[in-house]
């Protein structure tokens, strides 16, 4: 038998100490136990290692030769308020907004001023959000930066860059590699399910970054060869072909101009990260971490 009695002290975050006294007694056999270390938790000063135990207990926590079952009642729930949890999609999503926004204006100001140029007649605000202009000046952009994730996403699978927090380990098997679990609590549906859902599953990431670029790629070339012909039109020109269109350098170099940045962004940070840290971001390696270290 295993007798374990133990206190522990838990400082919040507002800094007061508050004192939470977990008494428990473990029964278990210690030959037959595996005991798997599993977390680690700041306590104080103090780092402690945890052991999983088995079902109904979370885990045993050790420190200076003796112990406590941490269980779910035994540790004081603080759940992270919305703000925190999803703070990264949300400030994103609010610069994109406020920027699309932006474009959106000068983009309707630029086209009246083109429009007077040509001799008509300035459009309404409304008008312009369903003009070729503003599809073409919104797509090219949307079809680049998905193209860039696509690529991403599916290159760094199998490719390499020693050194670089951006890439997976030259030698050690990740843990994005292993095999799915269908067993696991709170495997995703398709887990569970298996066949052909598992398997599209398994590259839902890659599929639906393909997806947005090629939406994005017909949305562009929608605006820009709409825009095209609008301003034809105010020349006094027939219509062209979408055949005779592609033909034409202007949608290829409003779509090359994206891509070129776009690879030039992801190559920047797989290698700067080599040499370079940010302290506190995912995206870099610790502070301290060789420059020949692999991964994060």
């Amino acid at each position: 038998m295993l007798l374990f009695f133990k206190r522990y002290n838990f400082e919040k975050s507002k800094g007061e100490l508050l004192r939470y006294y977990v008494v428990r007694i473990i029964a278990a056999c210690a030959a037959n136990e595996l005991r798997i270390p599993i977390i680690v938790i700041q306590v104080g000063c103090r780092e402690i290692t945890g052991w999983k135990l088995g079902d109904g207990a979370i885990g045993i926590l050790f420190e200076m030769g003796k112990g406590v079952l941490l269980t779910t009642t035994s540790m004081p729930e603080h759940k992270p308020h919305f703000f925190y949890r999803n703070g990264l999609s949300i400030v994103f999503l609010s610069f994109f907004i406020a920027a699309w926004v932006a474009q959106a204006f000068f983009g309707w100001k630029q086209h009246n001023d083109e429009l007077m140029e040509l001799g008509a007649g300035q459009i309404a605000f409304t008008q312009y959000l369903s003009s070729g202009h503003f599809f073409s000046s919104t797509f090219e952009n949307f079809q680049s930066e998905f193209l860039q994730m696509a690529m991403y996403v599916i290159l760094t699978i199998s490719l390499r860059q020693i050194g670089s927090a951006e890439s997976k380990d030259l030698v050690k098997p990740e843990e994005v590699d292993r095999e799915p679990d269908p067993s696991k609590k709170d495997a995703p549906g398709p887990v569970r399910s298996g066949g052909w859902q598992l398997k599209l599953y398994q590259h839902s990431l890659s599929i639906a970054f393909v997806l947005l670029f090629l939406g994005s790629w017909i949305g562009h070339l929608y605006g820009s060869y709409t825009d095209h012909n609008e301003q034809r039109m105010l020349r006094g020109e027939a219509k062209q072909s979408l055949s005779l269109f592609l033909g034409e350098p202007d949608f290829w170099f409003e779509t090359f101009q994206n891509w070129q940045s776009e690879f030039l962004s992801v190559a920047s940070i797989v290698i700067l990260s080599i040499f370079l840290r940010q302290k506190g971001s995912p995206e870099s390696k610790p502070v301290d971490a060789g420059h020949m270290e692999t991964g994060k």
